[in-house]
């Protein structure tokens, strides 16, 4: 899959975040890059049939990003430790037509 653009409002401002996944030596990768910021690679370290956890566990955060979908919902969220917590940013989806407008 080619990369995609993906923007979403996170505490009041919008991230414009560049996302792809590649075949790699170690299976799936999920390839991030928010903001213009260096890409970071995150594994995919687990999967079930509707769930898929991929994690970088020496980046700072998050170092896990984690997709679930239930119908035409699809839940994201992204996790790590900070100051020895556990933190996260959840996002949910819900499908839409092509060229749908954006609600905040």
């Amino acid at each position: 899959m080619g990369p995609v653009w993906r923007c979403c409002w996170h505490r009041n401002r919008v991230v414009r975040h560049r996302i792809s996944y590649a075949d790699t030596r170690g299976g799936l990768s999920y390839f991030s890059m928010p903001n213009g910021a260096a890409q970071t690679e995150f594994e995919m370290t687990s999967h079930e049939a509707q769930r898929v956890v991929f994690s970088n566990p020496a980046h700072d955060f998050p170092q896990r990003v984690i997709y679930e979908r239930s119908g035409d919902t699809l839940h994201a969220r992204i996790e790590g430790e900070v100051e020895e917590r556990t933190d996260g940013v959840d996002w949910n989806f819900r499908r839409a037509e092509a060229d749908a407008r954006c609600r905040r």
